[in-house]
């Protein structure tokens, strides 16, 4: 009986740490750089984008949710974007399938070749813009590029959002030039 009632602690305990956890993601806006002049994040709000971009001034943002001008979300991105000179670039990906490698490829360009600071972001910050910030880093040669795709930003390795784990694996995979 004892160990039962330590495994509920620990378990209310994990579960109190998850609710935590994805509030403050929220709060923070899942923000995070990931090379110079390369940032992350969920999709960020009038509370929280002009606080990001007051210290980073961002000259694009890459939006992998896709254009949608009929949501909220996207007006305000639209006309933040333009009021500052911001490239908005939409790249709509889903984060249930593998990636082709062919669109792995275009995002890697995408984010090498844009104006500097870039911030990338998806809904929630951790499966999409994980895997796009995930192989930019390896496209530069760093072998522990896959810590993109980690809990510390929301992600986990099971269920649907998995096809972003499979997609890197898969662009590993190839030869490397």
């Amino acid at each position: 009986m004892k160990i039962f009632k330590w495994f509920i602690a620990f378990f209310y305990a994990f579960l109190v740490f998850v609710v935590w956890w994805l509030g403050f993601l929220r709060y923070s806006g899942n923000f995070y750089e990931v090379a110079p002049g390369v940032y992350r994040s969920h999709q960020l709000y009038s509370f929280n984008l002009p606080k990001y971009y007051e210290k980073y001034h961002f000259k694009t943002i890459l939006n992998l949710r896709g254009a949608k001008p009929n949501k909220e979300w996207y007006k305000y991105e639209s006309k933040f974007a333009k009021e500052h000179n911001i490239t908005l670039i939409n790249f709509k990906i889903s984060d249930k399938k593998v990636q082709s490698i062919e669109t792995m490829k275009k995002l890697i360009s995408i984010v090498k070749n844009s104006k500097k600071p870039i911030l990338i972001h998806c809904k929630a910050g951790a499966d999409r813009t994980g895997l796009v910030s995930a192989l930019y880093l390896y496209s530069l040669g760093d072998k522990n590029a896959s810590r993109m795709l980690s809990i510390k930003y929301g992600h986990l390795s099971i269920g649907p959002t998995k096809a972003m784990d499979e997609s890197f694996e898969k662009f590993k995979s190839l030869p490397q030039p």
